[in-house]
């Protein structure tokens, strides 16, 4: 327990280097292949990540990926569905106490736009450090990893139809 707790200890740091390296790649790469409104842009790469987080995020009760899928939700887009055991968990009220402790931000006017995902679930930094068998080497970073490695056609074309 004692390596975990380093790990987390460490993660806000690693966490923010992931960060601005996401950012650096959005403001460098992906933004500029928008055809478009930045706004919109924004909004497409925001929901690729919480849908790359949520297929990585570990699952017990669904609570804490719950709280990742307000922002899909506000935005139409059904959650990827729980698959094999996972299904099986009852969801119910951990589900609806996980919706209430997700949020996000968004600030798409001005100089600086942005869209921060707000996981508000206690145990979440825990599972992004690896407590989880389930997903050890985190999600949050992951998904931010795969979407910097996304910019191939897909993600081109996607962004492209972006007005």
């Amino acid at each position: 327990m004692g390596q975990l707790k380093d790990k987390r200890a460490m993660l806000g740091t690693l966490m923010d280097l992931h960060t601005a390296a996401f950012n650096r790649h959005i403001n460098t790469v992906l933004l500029p292949q928008a055809h478009g409104s930045v706004k919109q842009a924004l909004r497409v790469i925001a929901l690729e990540l919480c849908k790359g987080i949520m297929v990585r995020w570990p699952v017990d009760t669904g609570r804490s990926r719950a709280a990742w899928s307000v922002y899909l939700r506000r935005n139409g887009v059904p959650s990827p569905p729980l698959t094999g055991e996972q299904a099986a968990h009852k969801r119910g009220r951990a589900v609806t106490e996980g919706v209430r402790q997700g949020g996000a931000r968004e600030a798409l006017a001005g100089n600086k736009p942005f869209i921060t995902l707000i996981n508000g679930v206690v145990y979440a930094p825990w599972l992004e450090a690896g407590a989880s068998k389930q997903a050890p080497a985190g999600a949050v970073r992951l998904a931010m990893v795969s979407l910097r490695k996304q910019t191939g056609d897909t993600f081109r074309t996607q962004l492209a139809g972006v007005r």
